[in-house]
């Protein structure tokens, strides 16, 4: 069975989506702590706008955009 063309496409999908998965809640995480870190404070509305997130290269941008905005409003202000 472990041989199957079908088995081996389950298990496919699932290490892909299992390593979407982990890759989308480490950005988020760096994000938040890079915020944090910049900002000092974090609101409810920033953070629950972030964790709901599922755009990988978005979040990447934003974790560059940390660098240059000067607050939470500022750094998400084109995508709320």
């Amino acid at each position: 069975m472990e041989d199957s063309v079908a088995y081996q496409s389950i298990v496919s999908e699932g290490e892909r989506k299992g390593l979407t998965k982990g890759l989308l809640e480490e950005a988020r995480a760096i994000l938040l702590q890079l915020g944090l870190r910049k900002f000092k404070t974090i609101d409810d509305d920033a953070r629950l706008y972030i964790e709901a997130l599922t755009d990988l290269e978005r979040l990447e941008q934003l974790t560059y955009r940390v660098l240059a905005a000067n607050n939470w409003s500022e750094l998400l202000d084109d995508d709320q």
